[in-house]
């Protein structure tokens, strides 16, 4: 007579044979290249017909190896979404990463944004201890982290793990995303991935997943070499093309001229590449130049007004309906956040916004956020979650006193009560560059004569 092994005893057993003293980890041997396909559909809660479907393609490259271990690799996503009723759109990441073999990496983050290396490399466990319990991944820029468990019962040829993502902006939104791993240690990659996802703010969807490897190549080494030294082209191109256009809606009178300079050298560094890939990203790259130019001309056009200007005097009360106005902070430099609760990217933000606030706590620094939101309960809800210190404005009808369009938009307001700098939109960096701005505006001024 046996008796059944307990789950956690069957795993430790199966971790054992499978990896011996190793842990599982990513083989990445440079030229290889996988291929992945996927697709899902995401319905109303309760409903039969699928709300939206979507379907994506990967590519995995690696490219060199790093003297730190880790690997140069390429990843590019395509994913395109239709919508009930016809609409529909697609969406290309691409960046090139530094990837470890337990699934860590290093993205620059402001030139692939969106992009999510962990769809394909999940983290794994450090031991093989670990893989027999629990262990998580490191907080993402959007303050995720996903916690792994081993799956039960284990394949014989497989490494199958679930993973549960949570994180302050989940909860915001009340969204949920489970996957489950099914990971081949011979081989060291993930082969099939299914997911399962649903939010309950804004819209109650529920959806599925599913993504598979499709088939793996070997690049000859001389092609990968050749591949590697054209990305590093493209990669230093759009840093440049980054920085030229950075601070552009600051300079009206010369934002034309600046575009136009970004292009023309983000246009000759596409000369210098040859592999067809690479050139599609520098085509890529030209279109969303010609696509947003004329925005960003227009934006700076609209700041003119308000830059340098005096601030518009307003007043209001804060989420606990005490009294707050630009009267009663003059003398301070005021940093204004506008945000609502529908806005990820406002989420997104508000981490560097909070340490703003914590940073400059003692110094005559008030950082402010802008709620717009109709409901209190919803400013109430983000503050609680994110654990927000600062105070935060019912700024309903403020906005258009800024000539605020985009959020989040931040604003910087001098002692003196004039309005000194704007940010529209997320940026990996917001807070590097307001530091630097409020730490300039706190400058002692020289006197006059």
């Amino acid at each position: 007579m046996f008796r059944r092994l307990p789950c956690l005893v069957a795993l430790f057993l199966f971790a054992a044979s499978a990896y011996a003293a190793d842990p599982p980890h990513y083989k990445l041997p440079v030229g290889r290249v996988l291929h992945y396909s996927g697709e899902g559909t995401s319905k109303e809660r309760d409903a039969n017909t699928a709300r939206s479907t979507s379907k994506s393609t990967w590519r995995i490259a690696v490219l060199a190896e790093n003297p730190d271990g880790s690997a140069r690799v390429l990843v590019r996503s395509a994913n395109s979404y239709s919508h009930q009723g016809g609409s529909s759109h697609e969406r290309v990441s691409s960046a090139v990463i530094d990837l470890f073999s337990d699934g860590s990496y290093r993205l620059d983050r402001s030139l692939a944004m969106t992009l999510t290396p962990e769809t394909i490399f999940p983290r794994l466990p450090a031991d093989v201890s670990v893989a027999t319990r629990q262990w998580q991944s490191e907080v993402d820029w959007m303050g995720n982290r996903t916690t792994f468990t081993p799956h039960a019962p284990q394949p014989a040829t497989e490494f199958v793990f679930i993973g549960v993502q949570d994180g302050p902006v989940n909860r915001i939104y009340v969204n949920t995303q489970k996957s489950k791993f099914h990971f081949d240690p011979a081989r060291g990659l993930v082969t099939r991935v299914e997911s399962e996802h649903s939010q309950d703010y804004g819209f109650h969807t529920r959806g599925t997943g599913t993504l598979k490897l499709d088939k793996e190549e070997t690049l000859p080494a001389g092609q990968a070499q050749i591949l590697a030294g054209d990305y590093d082209t493209y990669i230093s191109a759009a840093k440049l093309y980054r920085d030229d256009v950075r601070g552009v809606d600051k300079q009206p009178d010369k934002a034309r001229q600046i575009m136009d300079a970004a292009r023309l050298a983000l246009a000759k560094a596409a000369e210098r590449v040859g592999h067809p890939d690479v050139k599609q990203e520098f085509k890529t790259k030209l279109q969303e130049h010609d696509q947003y130019a004329q925005h960003s001309i227009g934006q700076a056009k609209r700041l003119a007004e308000v830059l340098n200007k005096p601030a518009a005097d307003w007043s209001s009360k804060d989420l606990n309906e005490n009294p707050v106005s630009a009267q009663s902070l003059r003398g301070k430099e005021i940093v204004m956040d506008f945000w609502y609760r529908g806005c990820g990217w406002c989420m997104y933000a508000m981490p560097q916004v909070k340490r703003l606030a914590e940073d400059f706590k003692d110094k005559p620094v008030a950082v402010l956020g802008m709620n717009t939101d109709q409901k209190l309960e919803d400013a109430r809800f983000v503050v609680k979650e994110l654990g927000l210190n600062y105070p935060q404005v019912q700024a309903t009808g403020i906005p258009e006193k800024f000539g605020v369009r985009g959020f989040p938009t931040l604003i910087i307001i001098d002692q003196l009560g004039v309005v000194r700098d704007v940010h529209v939109g997320y940026s990996p960096d917001l807070y590097e560059t307001v530091c630097k701005k409020i730490e300039e505006l706190l400058q002692p001024k020289p006197a006059a004569g």
